[in-house]
C-alpha cells in the first residue's frame, strides 16, 4: 500500500474543510488514524477525497 504523503490536516486545507470533518469521515469510513498529523495511505486519501467531493455536491465532476 502506497502513501499519498499527505496528512489529515493538509488534506483538510486542500479541500477547505476542518481537520475535524476529515477525522469524522475517517471514523465513519473505518480509516485508522492517531491524530490530524497522521499520514494517509493513497487508497485512504482517495476514499476521503471522493467522500468530500460527492457528499451532496451536485456539481461534482462525473467520471
Amino acid at each position: 500500500m502506497g502513501f499519498a504523503d499527505i496528512s489529515i490536516t493538509e488534506l483538510a486545507a486542500d479541500y477547505q474543510v476542518s481537520p475535524e470533518e476529515v477525522t469524522r469521515l475517517c471514523s465513519k469510513l473505518g480509516i485508522p488514524y492517531r491524530s490530524t498529523a497522521t499520514r494517509l495511505s493513497l487508497e485512504d486519501a482517495k476514499t476521503i477525497i471522493l467522500a468530500l467531493t460527492t457528499s451532496g455536491d451536485d456539481k461534482a465532476p462525473q467520471s
